[in-house]
């Protein structure tokens, strides 16, 4: 599914139609390596006491 806002720190949001593809697709890996990168000591603590668990992201319209 193609990205169709961009959400700024202050709140706003402006519109992704005019940005090139491969912009998009390099503004959505680093939100993806941000969120793996929160959840990593979580992730690491069930890993610790042997609990199996996935991360899974789930992106939001």
């Amino acid at each position: 599914m193609p990205f169709e806002i961009v959400v700024l720190q202050v709140g706003n949001y402006i519109p992704i139609s005019p940005i090139r593809d491969d912009v998009a697709a390099a503004y959505k890996k680093g939100m993806e390596w941000k969120a793996s990168k929160m959840l990593l000591p979580y992730k690491q603590l069930c890993s610790e006491k042997k609990v199996e668990a996935e991360i899974v992201q789930i992106e939001a319209r």
